[in-house]
């Protein structure tokens, strides 16, 4: 068993413990085939399938619900770019709340349609004016704040990396344009 543990986690580059969480789940053979089926960091299937499941499991969600089909569906829909990162465990606990049937479904009453780099660039510059006197006291220190602002907004429909991206280069050009600005 330790070297099945230990050939897992050398395969696809996962630490110990979460190789051990993997093949202790109903979900070992399904994370093999995400893996070989998406460009997906294993890291990331590993702990959504575990970490993640099993949380939603522990709230009393019915993960019964949740057949090989439509996880692998879900994960392959997130390589493709149709959804972001951040909205595959609220696809997941919308189906298993039994509020939605199908991925399509749940996706659709979350609202979290991926939406394009202009949309997205869009809600950043809005964001940023509706937040000029904090940024103006605070300068480069509010990217935190506003990144939370854009997150509650943007959750779900652009991957949270590319939002912190955007905002920060942003960000740095509104603060070196006005002179006036704190950096």
């Amino acid at each position: 068993m330790n070297e099945i543990i230990n050939a897992l986690a050398t395969k696809h580059s996962i630490n110990k413990k979460l190789a051990e969480q993997v093949f202790d789940s109903p979900y070992f053979k399904l994370f093999e085939e995400i893996v070989s089926s998406t460009k997906i960091q294993p890291t990331f299937i590993a702990s959504k399938l575990t970490e993640d499941l099993i949380n939603l499991q522990r709230q009393g969600r019915d993960t019964t619900l949740l057949n090989e089909n439509i996880v692998l569906d879900t994960f392959k829909r997130l390589d493709a770019g149709n959804i972001a990162k951040e909205s595959l465990v609220l696809i997941f606990e919308k189906m298993m709340k039994k509020e939605s049937k199908t991925i399509d479904e749940a996706i659709a009453a979350l609202g979290i349609k991926p939406i394009n780099e202009q949309e997205l660039e869009g809600t950043i510059d809005k964001i940023l004016e509706q937040n000029m006197s904090i940024i103006r006291s605070k300068g480069i220190a509010s990217l935190g704040m506003l990144m939370g602002r854009c997150m509650s907004v943007l959750r779900g429909k652009a991957n949270g990396e590319k939002i912190n991206s955007i905002l920060k280069q942003k960000l740095e050009q509104l603060l070196t344009s006005d002179t006036g600005l704190k950096t």
